[in-house]
């Protein structure tokens, strides 16, 4: 319906509570042959305002430091963790050695790059004076653009957003040969992330991402070869090329409820073993007090015995002489 056109499940304005009731009460996105999910975008679109906060916009979504926080966002949450690098030279190791992934972040990581593609799709290379438009600040990924150069256009921004190499965006040796931003979205669209790292259960941030996989195709020639990448076929078995994309889809979804079943005995037979343990020891412990009662008994006996001995003495020893003197 159109109210849920112009939903925007990261408006800063309505509290986490109701956009919890929101995505629970949110109808079922369509499925899709290609990705997950058909694709959408994860907010609507922008709405026209001033040229100053259009050109903040456009400020925004290309400065380098946002595109390399938001890139690592992606990559610590969906990477490949097959891949097993040492990362005590890396800055900003605790986000990978962690076990903490949160779905918000990767959901503002996926706002922010829809954002970009709003405040850019309309860019045009005929733009003379485009820096006043936003874009070309210090810190920008277009700012040693020349005047010469035609303006920067959505081409130019999946390149530098999406398409650049992760080594010189983040300024790391420790990023070779990792996989790109639109690399990630696609993963993030296709299998909803990756088994073993993070799972996106959000469906709106599995379509979100599909969208930018759309939208980068769309405006740049290098980006589609990303997106409509073929899967290969060549060491698989004849039954694994004729498995469909639902098929797949499905395999994957057991083996994970099946994952989530062996970790969930797990921890309840942990916790059986746990209470077992405390009952022994406190077993133990009642035996200990029990044996040294006993004692303690026995002994005040003894004690009560011996003064009542010593009494029954005293009291014969006088009782004595006045028998003699009756006498």
């Amino acid at each position: 319906s159109a109210a849920w056109e112009s939903y925007d499940p990261s408006f800063y304005h309505i509290n986490l509570r109701n956009h919890q009731t929101a995505a629970e009460s949110r109808p079922p996105l369509p499925g899709d042959d290609k990705f997950r999910v058909k694709p959408k975008s994860f907010c609507p679109p922008l709405p026209s305002a001033h040229r100053a906060f259009c050109r903040l916009r456009r400020d925004v979504t290309c400065d380098s430091t946002i595109l390399a926080i938001t890139y690592r966002t992606l990559h610590m949450h969906i990477r490949d963790s097959r891949k097993k690098k040492d990362t005590s030279e890396l800055r900003g190791a605790m986000a990978y050695e962690g076990g903490d992934k949160s779905e918000t972040a990767l959901a503002r990581a996926v706002h922010l790059l829809t954002l970009g593609a709003y405040a850019w799709q309309d860019a045009s290379a005929d733009e003379k004076d485009w820096r006043k438009d936003g874009g070309g600040s210090i810190g920008s990924v277009f700012f040693d653009r020349t005047d010469d150069a035609a303006a920067p256009t959505a081409k130019e921004w999946v390149s530098a957003a999406l398409l650049a190499n992760p080594r010189v965006q983040q300024a790391s040796e420790w990023y070779e040969g990792e996989e790109n931003c639109l690399q990630l979205l696609r993963r993030l669209a296709v299998d909803g992330g990756y088994d073993g790292c993070f799972a996106a259960q959000d469906r709106a941030v599995q379509a979100g991402a599909a969208w930018l996989c759309e939208f980068a195709a769309s405006h740049n020639s290098e980006a589609s070869k990303f997106v409509n990448l073929k899967e290969t076929t060549e060491g698989a078995t004849e039954h694994e090329k004729q498995e469909t994309e639902t098929e797949k889809r499905k395999r994957i979804a057991k083996e994970k409820a099946m994952e989530r079943m062996k970790a969930q005995a797990a921890k309840f037979a942990s916790m059986m073993q746990a209470e077992l343990d405390e009952n022994e020891t406190t077993q133990t412990e009642e035996q200990k007090t029990e044996s040294f009662a006993p004692l303690r008994h026995v002994f005040r006996q003894g004690s009560f015995a011996s003064g009542s001995s010593v009494a029954s003495t005293s009291d014969s020893d006088k009782a004595g002489p006045m028998v003699h003197s009756h006498e």
